[in-house]
């Protein structure tokens, strides 16, 4: 067999605009594809960052919290609470974002995941949530 190099993938929620607040909002879908080869080949994926882009920081919001599962309710793991302070913008310092380095296998059952944030205080505006992921 040839030695075939990783490829980094990304999936992206694309434009949104999600309210943060200090509880943890509803879990909202994230289609992470499958293979294009055929429907057998296994949903394996190794999830390695997590990116989130949030305008509208308000009320001594510094930290976000997210949690990201296979389920919609939200009750089984695959990213447990994880928190990250914000990098607010040079000229803005009411837009910032976070990167979460994360380092999970999974077997997806499906092709969507479902991710949940809180602030630490205050509100924010979540714009864009990217994974980045490798197939294994």
């Amino acid at each position: 067999m040839p030695n075939v190099s990783p490829s980094i993938r990304q999936a992206t929620t694309g434009t949104i605009t999600q309210a943060l607040t200090t509880a943890f909002h509803a879990p909202v879908a994230l289609v992470v594809p499958r293979p294009n080869d055929n429907s057998q080949t296994p949903n394996g994926i190794h999830l390695s960052a997590i990116y989130i882009h949030v305008h509208a920081i308000a009320g001594g919001c510094a930290k976000l919290t997210i949690r990201i599962s296979p389920d919609a309710t939200g009750d089984e793991i695959l990213v447990p609470d994880t928190q990250a302070t914000i990098a607010t913008g040079y000229t803005n310092a009411q837009r910032g974002g976070v990167v979460y380095k994360v380092d999970v296998d999974a077997f997806l059952e499906s092709s969507t995941i479902y991710w949940t944030i809180k602030t630490d205080a205050g509100t924010a505006t979540a714009k864009d949530l990217t994974i980045t992921y490798e197939r294994i």
